[in-house]
């Protein structure tokens, strides 16, 4: 992380994947952002962390030997992609928790 001026500043680089028209608000939308520092993703950050964990998972379901045997190989991969998908649905989704708290700010 930077820790002086003359270091690169953290950007945010926007998902363009997860844009949404706010339903409270039609003509704004909202879409989230990875963390970026000196060209590369930012670690630490929650999104880039969720990310790469369920993508993990869903890539060790998918080999899994007793996953295959359990579910038959085209289910067990239709359910990866599914956990995939699924995962990137929630991360683009705008909770009840963020209206209240940020709505009003608007």
């Amino acid at each position: 992380m930077p820790s002086d001026v003359s270091d690169e500043e953290v950007s945010s680089r926007s998902d363009p994947t997860s844009i949404i028209v706010l339903p409270w608000r039609k003509d704004t939308a909202w879409v989230a952002s990875d963390l970026w520092c000196e060209g590369k993703f930012v670690e630490p950050y929650s999104r880039n962390i969720l990310k790469r964990v369920v993508a993990q998972a869903a890539d060790v379901f998918e080999t899994d030997d007793l996953g295959r045997k359990v579910m038959g190989e085209l289910m067990a991969k239709t359910y990866a992609d599914f956990k995939r998908t699924e995962q990137d649905e929630y991360l683009t989704h705008v909770r009840d928790w963020e209206v209240s708290r940020y709505l009003k700010l608007w």
